[in-house]
């Protein structure tokens, strides 16, 4: 159960996170910026995983508050560090171990 959890745990992140992504792009207008739009999609990454954290928490009777601050301190790290192929891996491998965290806790 909580193998086949983690599964489409990971798999619904990069799904919600390309939906809530597309629907951001769609209300941009000519004034934003490309360091904007990166902070906003890294805010969305953030929110999508804790909305699926929260989910599994609710499922498997854990508690979050750990694997919130994890999440609400990488969202905070995304806004004020400059892009980068290095970070974007370290972001993802976050989002991914703090499902791992929830799911797997107990």
């Amino acid at each position: 159960m909580k193998a086949l959890s983690t599964l489409l745990s990971i798999i619904s992140l990069y799904l919600f996170y390309w939906i809530g992504r597309s629907i951001y792009i769609s209300f941009l207008d000519g004034t934003a910026t490309i360091g904007g739009i990166i902070q906003a999609e890294y805010i969305i990454a953030c929110l999508v995983c804790a909305l699926i954290c929260f989910v599994n928490c609710m499922i498997f009777d854990s508690s979050a508050e750990f694997t919130l601050a994890i999440l609400l301190g990488a969202g905070f790290l995304a806004y004020y560090v400059p892009y980068s192929i290095g970070f974007v891996v370290l972001f993802n491998l976050i989002l991914i171990g703090c499902i791992l965290i929830t799911i797997w806790k107990r």
